[in-house]
């Protein structure tokens, strides 16, 4: 809250005592409004101004609004049919006046109002007034005491909301390959045991052995493994090939 004017310490504590009475006088006030495309009702800001006009007349207070537009004159936006719709913001002065002592307090709150004709400004006025006096007074419904389960829709919907545009979401990444399913492991003397085999093929020059030895490997061993024994087959068999040309190079 921002104090505007007051007198004596007094008279500002008088004040606080009315605004406090009002406060209890309209603590709760029952959702008297439907919003029939989304589904939701509301406190309505003619309900506001009854229950809590009332008490602070009844009290000895004055609430004198002032409002300031935020937005340029004539605003527009598109909605999604084409259409151009009229956007307003303003921001609302409540000043709370003792009518006993002149006394005063001043708060700031802001509205928005849309309307496809020349009612923004008239409904950012309706939404920035009754939301501010809520807040004042600490207004809730009576569904809120009962728990409603709507009772968190509390701001008045009954015009359309003013939304951003839509860009188009870019395309997601195709989800990566599962990866090839790993064999289980062995134990390293089995690998080393292979690896032996193949040198045995090797010195025997028995390229057919070699070739079944390996065969053997790549449905027994996991994928670590495979490159070690991958690196002694090639190894072995180029020492296969070797000695089958020496072979022939004797026989010839």
């Amino acid at each position: 809250m921002d104090e505007t004017t007051t007198t004596t310490n007094a008279d500002r504590a008088a004040l606080m005592r009315k605004l406090a009475a009002v406060a209890l006088a309209c603590r709760h006030i029952d959702r008297d409004g439907n919003n029939s495309e989304h589904r939701y009702r509301y406190i309505s800001a003619d309900a506001v101004a009854k229950a809590v006009g009332d008490a602070a007349l009844t009290g000895g207070l004055m609430l004198v609004p002032n409002f300031e537009p935020i937005t340029p004159p004539g605003e527009t936006y598109a909605v999604k049919s084409g259409a151009l719709w009229r956007f307003c913001r303003v921001r609302c002065t409540l000043t709370a006046i003792d009518t006993d002592t002149g006394a005063s307090q001043s708060i700031v709150g802001y509205g928005d109002g849309t309307d496809p004709a020349d009612k923004a400004v008239l409904k950012a006025q309706t939404a920035a007034h009754r939301d501010l006096v809520k807040k004042l007074f600490l207004i809730t419904s009576k569904e809120d005491i009962d728990g409603d389960p709507e009772s968190a829709a509390e701001t008045d919907r009954e015009h359309p909301q003013r939304t951003a545009p839509q860009r188009a979401a870019p395309p997601r990444p195709a989800p990566p390959a599962p990866p090839p399913p790993v064999r289980e492991a062995v134990a390293a003397s089995d690998v080393l045991a292979l690896v032996k085999r193949f040198e045995s093929c090797a010195a025997r020059g028995t390229l057919d052995t070699l070739n079944a030895e390996r065969a053997t490997a790549w449905t027994t061993f996991s994928r670590d493994q495979q490159v070690m024994l991958k690196a002694a087959a090639a190894e072995a068999n180029e020492q296969v090939m070797a000695a089958e040309s020496r072979a022939k190079e004797t026989t010839t």
